[in-house]
């Protein structure tokens, strides 16, 4: 009888702990998923704050942009930019075609290329590493109107690019992907820092192909 009571006590015992257990793992799992969420909250991944404008040919206004890019992915993504905002300029990939290619290397911390593709869906592309960050000032987007209070700027992340039958990699060249982190002083398309250009052989624009892409859609004041 001694024997069966102090065998049911440990297993009572183990029961305990065996429950306190589980229930520390469940407390431990949600903290850490709760954190994710914060640190998640507190870094976007893209941030795009006006700077200023200049006038061009009305109704054409030249404006520019400080921007932070963040992937969170493990595996490198391409963060595409417009080039031109206002009425009758589509979202990109959901309108026109490209023909060529600008590709600039401003200076800073780290090195960073920013492609410029040129045609009637011509945008803004930059390849970015996995767990990356990169800062860059003075970033060009032109609009075509009267400049509003606020502007709907959608940056789209892509798993993969292709224009044509190729990939924006071949178009880039070597020396595609930016650094893990950057952070650049100079204007993110300085004609100085001209890295390169391509065009297609016909000189005609070709679709822009892209995959696992999300869309990312933010809201950003104009102090005029």
């Amino acid at each position: 009888m001694k024997n069966l009571f102090w065998y049911i006590l440990l297993m009572l015992l183990i029961g305990c702990l065996d429950e306190a257990t589980f229930k520390a793992h469940v407390q431990a799992k949600q903290t850490d998923q709760s954190n994710k969420t914060k640190r998640s909250v507190r870094t976007p991944e893209a941030v795009i704050k006006f700077r200023d404008s200049r006038p061009g040919r009305p109704p054409l206004q030249y404006l520019s942009f400080d921007v932070v890019l963040r992937n969170k992915q493990r595996s490198p993504r391409w963060f595409l930019l417009p080039s031109n905002l206002g009425s009758g300029h589509p979202s990109i990939g959901e309108g026109g075609g490209v023909d060529a290619l600008e590709t600039y290397s401003p200076r800073g911390t780290g090195r960073v290329m920013v492609g410029r593709f040129l045609g009637t869906g011509g945008f803004s592309a930059l390849l970015l590493p996995g767990n990356s960050e990169i800062r860059l000032r003075r970033f060009p987007i032109s609009y075509w109107g009267d400049l509003p209070k606020s502007l709907e700027i959608e940056v789209l992340i892509a798993k993969t690019l292709k224009i044509g039958d190729e990939t924006a990699e071949s178009w880039f060249g070597p020396g595609a992907m930016s650094s893990v982190s950057a952070d650049i002083d100079e204007e993110a398309q300085d004609v100085k820092r001209m890295r390169g250009s391509k065009r297609t052989p016909d000189n005609k624009e070709v679709a822009v192909v892209t995959e696992g892409v999300r869309k990312l859609p933010l809201h950003v004041p104009v102090e005029k």
